[in-house]
């Protein structure tokens, strides 16, 4: 028993400092007679059987063997699972003799570099409380507050997911991939860019098409690819396009700034007389260059009791041509029952004015993000109601999110 004790302390000497940045894999529930059996000096498992964890046998050997081959699956680590394995064999020397501090040391580790920020720091208190007298105790102390601001930037980035919308009033999805922003949307591209005509009619408008942005950032740096798919102009198909992306993330403004440019595109129409309508032809003018500002995240539930219909589409009413394009006008209905509804507001009134700034002045994706507000903040809203040409004060109350 004093050999065994002696080995255990030289070789938690040896294991500090075991960890790898790699998620771990789901682990397997499949059943095994054998998964329990000690493995015979020189002799594998079966490849046929799944891998099953040992269980612990409660004696300080088994917490040594755990830890011998949580050292091993480091060493050997060149994947996910490998690496999960590690985790697995140092936090079982934990669960059979929990006063082991450098097991609690190195699970901490492994936690750490998998980015479970939380998991590690409490392991790291069980490890100083396990050894009050470490001398690395500072360096270990300093070690947690690290990890504490890194679990604050990962909630901050994890914090962007969600809805965002351009000046133009289209809307984005935003999901995050490991250091990757990746928003996807659906929008009508400007007549400016993509001019689509059509004999003896004129200027058609174009179908939507989905739009990417793929961003990796470094603090509030932002550089990726844009992205957009083939647009059907009438007859003719323009083909998809895309361009490299720098920018920024503007937090206290809620918003990215991305710098990239888009083809220019003349698709013209042929109306047939005796014949089908065919695509006369597509003409490249070149490119232009883009300065957009997406806002966001939105948030989860403002709950006013608002539907938003005239952010990238409207019209005036007569003879008048649809504008397909933010026209600095925000025409809302209001649900029944909902909070605008019984505050007074009805379909089709215009709201003119957020916390006393014209709607005119602003665009779409400022336009909503302040009449989204804060949760558990006022929104004032001046409202014109066109059938009885008044305007009326609205004051409406977000919900907490």
């Amino acid at each position: 028993m004093k050999a065994s004790l002696v080995s255990l302390f030289i070789l938690t000497l040896v294991l500090v400092g075991c960890a790898s940045e790699l998620p771990p894999p789901p682990r397997s529930t499949m059943e095994s007679s054998d998964a329990n059996k000690p493995v015979q000096s020189g002799v594998l498992p079966s490849v046929s059987q799944p891998y099953q964890r040992p269980k612990a046998t409660g004696t300080f050997e088994d917490a040594r063997r755990h830890m011998l081959r949580g050292m091993a699956a480091v060493e050997a680590a060149r994947s996910p699972s490998e690496m999960s394995l590690a985790e697995d064999e140092f936090r079982m020397a934990t669960e059979i003799a929990p006063e082991l501090a450098n097991a609690w040391f190195n699970l901490a580790k492994a936690q750490a570099q998998q980015s479970r920020f939380i998991e590690a720091i409490e392991s790291y208190r069980e490890y100083l409380r396990r050894a009050p007298q470490a001398e690395d105790r500072q360096k270990v102390e300093n070690e947690i507050i690290k990890l504490e601001f890194r679990h604050e930037m990962r909630q901050r980035i994890l914090s962007r997911a969600g809805t965002w919308i351009a000046e133009d009033g289209y809307f984005y999805q935003l999901t995050l991939q490991d250091n990757r922003m990746i928003l996807k949307g659906s929008r009508r591209m400007p007549s400016d860019e993509i001019r689509s005509s059509y004999t003896m009619v004129g200027e058609m408008p174009t179908t939507p098409t989905s739009t990417e942005f793929r961003l990796d950032f470094q603090g509030n740096r932002l550089s990726g690819v844009w992205t957009r798919g083939a647009v059907q102009a009438e007859k003719c198909t323009v083909p998809p396009d895309s361009s490299n992306v720098s920018g920024e993330l503007i937090e206290q403004e809620k918003r990215m700034l991305l710098r990239y440019d888009r083809g220019i595109f003349h698709a013209s129409t042929q109306m047939g007389l005796l014949t089908d309508d065919v695509c006369a032809g597509i003409a490249d003018k070149g490119r232009k260059s883009v300065e957009e500002s997406i806002y966001g995240p939105m948030p989860k539930r403002a709950d006013l009791g608002l539907e938003m219909i005239s952010l990238n589409t409207w019209w005036e009413g007569g003879f008048s041509a649809v504008q397909f394009a933010w026209a600095g006008r925000l025409v809302i209905k209001a649900l029944p029952g909902r909070q605008a509804y019984e505050a007074g507001m009805r379909d089709y009134d215009e709201i003119i004015a957020i916390d006393r700034m014209a709607v005119k002045e602003m665009n779409a994706g400022q336009a909503v993000m302040r009449l989204m507000g804060e949760p558990e903040t006022e929104v004032l809203l001046e409202v014109w109601r066109k059938e009885e040409n008044r305007t009326f004060m609205v004051t409406l109350k977000h919900s907490a999110n």
